[in-house]
């Protein structure tokens, strides 16, 4: 599968323990495909969908100068977003009673699900020892954390920024707007650099995005899972996204699942780690973080203990996946100029790996401005 990927059992095991699956099925947890976590053999099929919470914020940034404290509007992006996921879960649910088990059994996997034998029911009429997980990509992390701090310091704290003339601003994505831009993207704290001003933001996201979902069922009693994986739908979901406060300009894409938004980690990997070991991932079910080295961060032993050090850091931390690309932009340029002399490279995108040359221009792209590390 190509780069390798790092998951925390520490935070997997937990996170189905609080969901009352006893520790001896929880350790034996498998991986859907990329990154979901799912009880193998005991339960049925895992579906997900995805969720653009910049989207949903944006409708309460459209009425920014209505508001007279950060935490006003805080609380008013959190009751639209709860309001969102309910008109999500209504759509999922309505699509998902339109296959009813007496006409749609599935005999097959039926009979290789613990307890359908047993029960003598099929797996989609409560044959299966544990109900179905739905899992939501909660897309733009990052995106929402550093709008979030953008607005909480420029707006409210220093007042450097007049809401109405952000809000105009966003309306019309910056046009003549740029140096206010640039101080969004320059005088406001970036998730990803250890600094506790955006990281507690990001922190309380992660929290409060898993509570929301455990309030919702599937119509057969199943779970919906908050989840910070996205896989590439971070780049469809920005065509359709607006400006936000971040700086970030509208319908480009959003931040990459639980990484920081390309480029602003700035303040090397060590920074990185500790921002993203922050939330209590506990409450979701999955979780990419995309990481990438130059090649020459492994070329002496040094780095490769220096690179030994964050993963136990990782793994103490209670950071739930990591992910690496190994690559430079030169070698990746010089892939798209000549495809056909670079078909067997390899790159991690979003909780999969895939030959670069295959990808889609703006998947590549995508992938060559996450900030490459190469030193600590």
């Amino acid at each position: 599968i190509g780069f390798p990927a790092v998951f925390n059992d520490e935070v997997t095991v937990r996170m189905l323990e609080k969901r009352r699956v006893p520790s001896e099925i929880a350790r034996d947890y498998c991986m859907v495909g990329c990154v979901e976590t799912l009880l193998a053999g005991r339960q049925q099929a895992w579906s997900d969908s995805r969720f653009d919470t910049p989207l949903s914020a944006s409708k309460v940034f459209d009425r920014l100068e209505s508001f007279s404290s950060y935490e006003d509007l805080y609380d008013a992006m959190m009751a639209q977003v709860a309001k969102d996921i309910a008109a999500h879960v209504e759509q999922y649910n309505s699509y998902f009673r339109a296959y009813p088990a007496d006409r749609f059994p599935d005999p097959v996997l039926s009979a290789f699900t613990e307890d359908c034998i047993g029960r003598a029911r099929d797996i989609n009429d409560g044959g299966a020892q544990f109900r179905r997980y739905h899992g939501v990509g909660m897309m733009g992390l990052a995106t929402l954390a550093d709008s979030l701090a953008a607005i909480k310091k420029l707006v409210f704290e220093e007042k450097a920024v007049p809401a109405l003339e952000l809000r105009k601003a966003l309306d019309n994505d910056f046009q003549g707007k740029e140096p206010l831009r640039q101080m969004l993207l320059n005088r406001a704290p970036k998730y990803g650099n250890d600094n506790p001003y955006v990281d507690d933001i990001a922190q309380r996201l992660v929290k409060e995005f898993g509570k929301m979902w455990q309030k919702h069922r599937t119509s057969d009693g199943g779970r919906f899972f908050s989840c910070m994986a996205t896989n590439i739908s971070n780049i469809e979901s920005g065509r359709i996204t607006k400006a936000t406060p971040d700086g970030r300009h509208a319908h480009t894409r959003l931040s990459d699942a639980a990484s920081p938004f390309y480029g602003r980690d700035v303040n090397g990997p060590t920074s990185f780690l500790k921002s993203i070991c922050k939330p209590d991932y506990t409450d979701q079910n999955c979780t990419v973080v995309n990481m990438r080295f130059l090649p020459e961060f492994f070329d002496t032993e040094e780095g490769r203990l220096r690179f030994l050090a964050l993963m136990r850091e990782f793994i103490r931390s209670r950071a739930h996946e990591l992910q690496f690309n190994v690559t430079d932009n030169a070698l990746l340029e010089k892939a798209m100029e000549s495809p056909e002399d670079y078909q067997n490279l390899l790159v991690r995108v979003s909780g999969f790996s895939a030959y670069f040359t295959r990808l889609p221009h703006e998947v590549q792209v995508d992938i060559m401005q996450r900030r490459a590390h190469d030193t600590l």
